[in-house]
């Protein structure tokens, strides 16, 4: 039988995917861009207070940017070079019932990023997509 804490660990998962019926994205989540050769995992340099029950903090809508949360996909076709992305802000598909977190660097309460949400980047035609939400659930 789990223990009490391995509850409450699988309990607060579900509170967050539950929520909106989509995964939170967290530090650590992996993207993709169209325009680029590799996968690219998401910085967060300073957390905004709000994490998963693994300790890993959620991501808003301004966290896009590049050098900071984005380091870059490899080669880009666009540029025909180095990628060095220049993302929108996050862009959920329905933001209903989404939670809000304070950003320190704006001062104000930003939308939570979910795993459908995309980026479009201005060197090229293509959005950036996430492959993977960062968050792991772990029964051990």
């Amino acid at each position: 039988m789990a223990d009490i804490s391995t509850l409450q660990a699988m309990y607060e998962y579900q509170k967050l995917e539950k929520s909106n019926e989509e995964e939170y994205i967290v530090r650590g989540a992996t993207m993709f861009c169209g325009d680029g050769e590799k996968e690219c995992v998401l910085n967060l340099p300073e957390d905004h207070v709000e994490k998963t029950s693994d300790n890993r903090p959620l991501i808003t809508i301004k966290d896009s940017k590049n050098g900071k949360n984005v380091e870059g996909f490899g080669y880009c076709k666009a540029l025909k070079g180095p990628c060095t992305p220049d993302l929108s802000d996050w862009s959920n598909k329905n933001v209903d019932n989404l939670m809000k977190l304070y950003d320190n660097s704006t001062q104000e309460y930003e939308y939570a990023v979910t795993r459908s949400a995309t980026a479009k980047c201005s060197n090229g035609n293509f959005y950036v997509i996430f492959t993977s939400s960062g968050q792991v659930l772990s029964l051990i």
